[in-house]
Formats: C-alpha cells, structure tokens, sequence
C-alpha cells in the first residue's frame, strides 16, 4: 500500500496538518537560510558584470531559483515561467509559478531600490502597471530586497512588507540574516499555499471576475499588437463577419465580457451632460416636476439642472416609451404609471446624490446610442442585404402552440394573487387605491 492509498478521519488530518506547519515553520527558515544566503551572492556577482542589462531581468532567474527552493523546504513541486518584456504601456507580470502544474500566483519584479510598496511606487508606467496588476488573487512584488504580498490589491493581515538587513546587490549574503531567511520564508510559504475562493452568489462572482476581466482585457489589447497571434486573426474575422467599425478596444471588452465590480460607473463612458445645479435634498423640496429646455439644452429636475442635453436623447424612445421622460415620471413625488404592486407605494423621502449620478449615467448611456446608430444602420443594411429566411422555411406551430397562455401561466395571477392584487383591468388599480387612501 502506497502513501496515496492512506486515509485519515478528520481530527488525525487536522493534526498531522498542524505538526507539517509547525516543523516547516521552525526548520523551513533555517533551511531557507542558505538557501537566501546563495541568492545574495549570485546577485551581487549578478550585478558586478560589466555592460548593461534590464535589471529585472537579472533578478528573474535567481528569484525563480529562490522560490523553488522555498517550495521545496514546504513540500511544494513548484515551476516557474518567465514572461518576456514588453514595452512601457504594457503590463505583464515577470514570472508566473505553479504548484503542482497548476498556476498559483504571478511576481513582478522592480529595478533594485525602487521597493515593493507598489501602491506608492512613482512613475507613470508603475502607476498604470499597478492598476492592471492589482486584480490578481496572488502576486508578490519585490526588487530584490524588498519583497510584499498583495491579495486583489492588498496586503493579508499580520503580512507587512519585507526588507533585507542590506541590499544583497552590493553585500551579496551578509546582507541577509536569519530574521529575514524567517520572515521571507513564512511569505513564501502563505503565496505557495494559496488556493482561490469559491464565490457562492452572484455579487460575489461578479466581484471576483471583474479585477479578473480587467486583466484579461489588457492581454487581449497586447495580443492584438501582434499581427501573427490567434487573438488578433480571432478579431479580423470578427470584424469581417459582425463589427466592420469594431477597434481593438471594443474587441477586447467583448473578448473579456467585463464585469462590473464595486466601481459603479465604469462601464458607462462619461458623456457631454453635466450637473448644472443640483437638486435639493431637502425632503421639503423632493422634485414633483420636471422638464426640458430646448433653447438651453437643460433638464430640470425640481430645484436642479442638467445639461447640455440634446432633444434627440429627451425623446429618445424604445417602443414607443421615452426613456429619459420615464425614468423621471418614475421618480417624481407623485409617481407616473400604472401601480402594480403594495410595494410602489414605497416612495423615497428625498432625491439623493446617487439619484443624480444614475441620471447622468442614463444620459451618457443614450448619448453613446445615438453616436453608434450611423455604425448599425451600416450593419442592418449588410444584414438586409445577405440572402434571408423565407417564412416557408420556418418550422409551423401546432394548433396548441398557436394558443394563448392560460391563467396558470400569467405571472399576474402568481405571485401577484398571494399578495391580494389582482391583475389589470380586474379591479387592480382600484384596489391600491383603497391602499392609499
């Protein structure tokens, strides 16, 4: 019987789990102190070369070489691939590393003595490096001396940043003691040991992908840069068959199917409509009208105005229903539209600063509509224009098909009925009526 045929109850595992953690604790600095001492000298010998070279990639071998010694004082089979440089605007991290054969985090490495703090790191491109990077789960910063862990942009609990007594470029291995052999030793051992979360409802997905998406995003931008990359033969068939007008940046939001994270707005381009003056929060003063300007281009919102504003987003419609002139009926002390619900009866108290932003996200929405309708007319009329479908062609539908819904499926008749409103034209709108009064 081999070692993978044992089996173990829960307390025995838990156990035999703390002693592994307690001995690689107390043995793993020590051993990992030689092996931190070897990583000095090479790099001072590293750096004492004549001629110049991209310091980064001086670092990328004996930190990959270093991390692989840590994995092996904590059990771990671990690999690494290095990543080639690419020019200023780009982001990619240095080294990826696997544990097992399965990808666990990523190091990017920095110049010796710009540090690791890499929130503050100066410089435009470290300052747009950072934004792509910080999404990812498990990434280690370091310059050689400094090394720092961030989580989604963060650093764990009781994981401070770490620096070297010395700088090992110039003081090879006495620049290292075992303090830091410790403290390097338990960082390494928290990246190896790192396993993704598993989201468990949908606003917690959504936040997981986006930092993700992001990322993916960024790579998908690179890749296009490369005539010869499936990516980019990928999005000239693309553009061939769907999106003639479609640039690389629309390509690569479609690829990465972006999601939303705790940012709200991202995802709306900001437009030409402003806040002119805002409205009153006073519950005193909650808009009970609204209107539009056209000699101004202004909407007023009770006390407040936005503009400029076109007449084209004012009546923009969908089916016959002006979105912009909804959305406020809506929201206006007396309410527009039929009541559907007791709930509709729950009215805010006061406008708020978010009911503004949502406005001018709305706006921006319409106003970025409009800009592409000249592009989709285009493509409608390609559409047309291509051999279509012929009614004859379609599958005919069964005499039962070609029935209307019964009252077991209206929704009306569902959910509505347990809560005592009946559907319109029964007696509905009479009987919130009486809900009012």
């Amino acid at each position: 019987m081999g070692p993978g045929d044992l089996e173990f109850d829960a307390p025995v595992l838990f156990f035999l789990r703390s002693c592994y953690a307690f001995v690689g604790n107390v043995l793993g600095g020590n051993v990992f102190f030689s092996d931190l001492e070897s990583f000095g000298d090479k790099l001072r010998a590293k750096f004492a070369l004549p001629g110049s070279a991209s310091p980064e990639d001086q670092l990328k071998p004996l930190v990959a070489e270093l991390l692989t010694a840590a994995g092996i004082a904590y059990g771990h089979t671990v690999e690494t691939r290095t990543e080639s440089h690419l020019s200023e605007h780009k982001a990619r991290p240095d080294i990826a590393v696997y544990v097992g054969g399965l990808i666990c985090g990523y190091i990017e490495l920095k110049a010796p003595g710009l540090g690791a703090d890499a929130p503050r790191l100066k410089g435009e491109h470290n300052k747009k490096q950072w934004e792509k990077l910080k999404g990812l789960p498990n990434l280690i910063y370091t310059d050689g001396r400094q090394w720092a862990l961030y989580r989604t942009g963060e650093r764990p609990d009781g994981q401070p940043i770490i620096r070297l007594h010395d700088d090992p470029t110039d003081k090879g291995k006495a620049a290292v003691t075992q303090d830091d052999a410790d403290n390097l030793a338990r960082l390494f051992r928290d990246f190896l040991g790192w396993t993704p979360s598993v989201p468990h409802n949908p606003s917690s997905l959504a936040n997981y992908l986006a930092p993700l998406s992001r990322f993916l995003r960024s790579e998908v931008e690179t890749a296009l840069e490369d005539t010869g990359s499936a990516v980019k033969l990928l999005a000239n068939e693309w553009r061939q068959f769907f999106f003639p007008e479609s640039d690389n940046a629309r390509f690569a939001d479609a690829y990465s199917e972006r999601f939303r994270g705790d940012e709200r707005g991202d995802e709306v381009p900001a437009g030409a409509a402003k806040i002119v003056k805002g409205v009153s929060d006073s519950p005193a003063e909650y808009p009970e009208t609204y209107g539009f300007d056209p000699d101004t281009k202004e909407i007023t919102v009770g006390t407040g105005r936005f503009g400029p504003v076109a007449s084209e987003v004012w009546e923009f419609e969908v089916s016959g229903l002006k979105v912009v002139q909804s959305w406020l009926g809506y929201r206006m002390k007396t309410r527009a539209g039929k009541k559907s619900s007791p709930l509709d009866l729950i009215r805010p108290v006061r406008w708020t600063a978010r009911m503004s932003e949502e406005l001018l996200e709305l706006l921006w929405v319409l106003e970025a509509t409009l800009a592409m309708e000249p592009d989709l007319e285009k493509q409608l009329d390609r559409i047309v224009a291509e051999p279509c479908f012929t009614a004859v062609e379609l599958p005919q539908p069964t005499e039962d098909e070609r029935k209307a819904p019964g009252p077991a499926a209206s929704a009306v008749g569902g959910l509505l009925g347990l809560m005592g409103v009946e559907a319109d034209g029964e007696g509905g709108d009479d009987h919130l009526e009486d809900i009012e009064d």
